[in-house]
């Protein structure tokens, strides 16, 4: 099975149908990779938010959980299929476990593991202490990677490619806090919008 679906992502690789690719990295360098954009205006696993723009959904999370294991009241995350997270070495590796399910993480790897809930597991790298990924095995085809860690070729944060919004689990979230933000997304969402019209348009 495994080997089925490395020639299917091979074909598709050759075939062109990435439209785009954006790198991601620690603050360390030690953990990398790309997260690819599809040519293609729908997936199957129903994720985007603006399905005509192509763009993934981005989630600020103001959970319980989040706030417990980031310290902070948000964390920002993008929700993307595992068919376009690449990893780069050693990174391509302990993905390829993680996205099975198939290996616990070991002291040769570049990242720690918590698991704060059953079948929710965080990583971040053991060097910088960076948050890397979320995956929840209740969804066994996206995975979350943190938003802070994609960068373009320019240097350039990938806003374009993303539409965000709250998660829906922010009941003990201050109420003033989820109404500024649940404004301000929706203004930056059509920001967004508008300058990628233009874009297509020049």
């Amino acid at each position: 099975m495994l080997e089925t679906a490395r020639k299917r992502a091979e074909l598709r690789r050759q075939a062109g149908f990435w439209k785009g690719k954006f790198d991601w990295a620690c603050a360390c360098g030690d953990v990398r990779g790309c997260l690819l954009q599809e040519e293609l205006k729908h997936d199957r696993f129903g994720i985007r938010l603006q399905e005509e723009e192509g763009r993934f959904k981005g989630v600020l999370d103001l959970g319980e959980q989040a706030r417990r294991c980031s310290g902070f009241e948000i964390e920002a995350w993008v929700v993307v299929p595992w068919s376009q997270l690449r990893g780069d070495g050693e990174a391509a590796k302990w993905l390829e476990g993680v996205k099975l399910a198939d290996r616990d993480i070991t002291s040769r790897d570049p990242v720690q593991l918590y698991r704060p809930a059953p079948g929710v597991e965080r990583y971040r790298c053991e060097k910088c202490g960076a948050r890397i990924l979320l995956v929840e095995r209740k969804r066994p085809g996206v995975v979350k990677i943190a938003a802070g860690l994609l960068r373009s070729e320019d240097g350039a944060r990938p806003e374009d490619w993303i539409a965000w919004e709250l998660d829906a689990d922010h009941e003990d979230a201050d109420p003033g806090l989820v109404d500024e933000l649940r404004n301000s997304l929706q203004s930056w969402n059509e920001a967004m919008k508008a300058a990628v019209q233009t874009q297509e348009t020049k």
